[in-house]
């Protein structure tokens, strides 16, 4: 018969292994909890309080603030700097003479979001050819335009983004 002291003794050694499985996964529980405030630790250089530790965050904060503030500033000139870039390009090519065919001539516009630029002009005949060029400022040339270059214009201004185009029409149609 079974007195009592064996069921006692029968039933520690049926949860004995649910403890002892219990007890495995608590441990990797607090090795991992450990490992993890040990990298924080380490990120915090190596402080002995928390006052010290919110210090290095605060100056790392204000570290990253000045570089953002960096980097905006630069944004704003390289955006300026790309605005004032030819991005607009228009190309009419055509017959400047009745006589000669193969559309050797050219008018070329060459504009920034600004509607500044330049128009480029070759007239070629047999014997000769000529280059002009026009200064466009804010979208008016600094003299009459010829049918092809006011071409070669509204190609350029075509030739951009929807919104640029708005910005390059806008300067031009104060002609």
């Amino acid at each position: 018969m079974i007195d009592d002291f064996d069921k006692l003794h029968m039933i520690a050694w049926g949860v004995f292994p649910f403890f002892l499985i219990w007890l495995v996964i608590l441990s990797i529980k607090l090795r991992k909890i450990t490992a993890e405030k040990n990298r924080i630790s380490r990120k915090l250089v190596n402080s002995d309080n928390a006052v010290g530790a919110l210090s290095n965050l605060i100056a790392d904060m204000d570290e990253l603030t000045r570089r953002q503030m960096t980097l905006a500033e630069s944004l704003k000139k390289h955006q300026k700097m790309i605005n004032r870039s030819i991005r607009a390009v228009g190309l009419v090519r055509y017959d400047a003479f009745n006589d000669i065919g193969g559309q050797f001539s050219f008018s070329t516009a060459l504009l920034d979001d600004t509607g500044d630029g330049l128009i480029i002009t070759s007239i070629n005949g047999r014997n000769e050819g000529r280059v002009y060029t026009k200064v466009i400022s804010g979208g008016v040339a600094s003299s009459p335009l010829s049918t092809e270059e006011e071409e070669a214009v509204a190609k350029a201004r075509s030739s951009t983004s929807p919104e640029k185009s708005e910005r390059v029409a806008e300067m031009g149609s104060s002609e």
